[in-house]
């Protein structure tokens, strides 16, 4: 096709908007995560490593110890 790019199974960004208009490829979307399962995940991994972790959300919910 004219400006087509496309190399092995990877589509161009030409071809890629064209089967996008036609309806036979999908938007990939990120899947959902959210705020508090992202911050689960970045305080196990940060613990696991040996860093302290601290995160305010106002006195009375802070972890004991912290300022």
């Amino acid at each position: 096709m004219r400006g087509c790019t496309c190399h092995g199974p990877a589509l161009c960004p030409w071809c890629t908007a064209l089967a996008a208009r036609a309806g036979v490829l999908a938007p990939v979307e990120a899947p959902a995560l959210s705020e508090a399962a992202w911050q689960a995940a970045v305080v196990r991994m940060a613990t696991a490593a040996g860093f302290m972790c601290y995160h305010t959300w106002d006195a009375r919910r802070s972890p004991s110890g912290w300022p």
